[in-house]
């Protein structure tokens, strides 16, 4: 006979409250966020940690205040998030800003970045973007003047659908390629990030080249039209956003999305922060934006 356990389930093991910091500095904006919280148990406490917050940078101290914004959640529903927030703050390319946090309940943390330089790019093919069908590829090309960190260029298409009389607007991604699984079934592949490429010659940018199956353009527009039988459909828009993030950035969401130990039953992953006296990551991102106006 087995004897029975009857001690109380306790998930909970030694806890050490810490703070936590996630903030990214916008390159292209003047409205910068920053989100503070504290590591916490199996119940979670409120996440509202009163801070001060500043960060220090090219014109002194910029302080952020406290406040609340609606963000979607992952499920897209309207959520109030507490952040802090800073107005008229604009980073400048290749200036170090540093944050600093002092809490009366959690102590300070502090962590740094560096600005950006912007990305450029273009599309070297865009009469087959407007007509696509002439070519195998839509190709473009990257140049970076910061030479690290990590890019993605995304292709989404803005389309309208006439539902009564309103004209409705909707927007799809267009994958770089597709591939069948063992089922047949299409897996399509969408950009993700990369690695910006090592200068060569000691210059200070770099460039890189990135295309797009016109194929699988094609049918994102032909799956358009079939999801939409007997309404009339026009594609407006030709969306491509560069997006480049620090090494930063880079790290921290390479580890908690890159690749998983699919051969042991560990559950553990490394942590990675550039928080001194805390968690999390504290970095910076610049994304530049070109459209290519579709015939209707």
């Amino acid at each position: 006979m087995v004897p029975a356990c009857n001690q109380t389930f306790e998930p909970d093991g030694a806890y050490d409250q810490r703070l936590v910091v996630y903030g990214i500095l916008s390159m292209t904006s003047d409205t910068q966020y920053v989100r503070i919280m504290s590591t916490y148990q199996t119940s979670p406490i409120n996440e509202q940690v009163r801070a001060v917050v500043d960060v220090a940078g090219l014109a002194g101290n910029v302080h952020f205040n406290d406040t609340t914004v609606v963000r979607p959640d992952d499920l897209g529903t309207p959520t109030s998030y507490f952040v802090y927030a800073a107005n008229g703050f604009k980073p400048q390319p290749g200036w170090t800003y540093v944050i600093n946090i002092s809490t009366p309940l959690h102590g300070t943390a502090r962590g740094s970045t560096l600005g950006l330089k912007s990305p450029d790019f273009y599309v070297k093919n865009p009469a087959d973007v407007t007509n696509p069908g002439r070519t195998e590829w839509i190709d473009a090309s990257a140049s970076f003047n910061s030479v690290r960190g990590a890019f993605v260029l995304r292709f989404v298409v803005e389309f309208q659908v006439l539902v009564g009389a309103s004209w409705v607007t909707g927007y799809i991604e267009i994958p770089k390629g597709a591939v069948f699984d063992a089922s047949g079934n299409h897996i399509f592949e969408y950009p993700t990030f990369g690695r910006v490429p090592i200068a060569s010659l000691n210059l200070d940018y770099t460039t890189t080249e990135i295309r797009f199956s016109t194929e699988q353009y094609l049918a994102a527009r032909e799956r358009i039209a079939s999801q939409n039988p007997g309404l009339p459909v026009q594609f407006t828009r030709a969306l491509f956003t560069l997006t480049q993030i620090d090494d930063a950035l880079y790290n921290y969401f390479y580890i908690l999305n890159g690749p998983k130990d699919l051969g042991t039953t560990r559950l553990d992953i490394p942590d990675y922060t550039n928080i001194s006296g805390g968690l999390g990551v504290f970095g910076c991102r610049y994304e530049v934006r070109h459209e290519i106006l579709l015939n209707p």
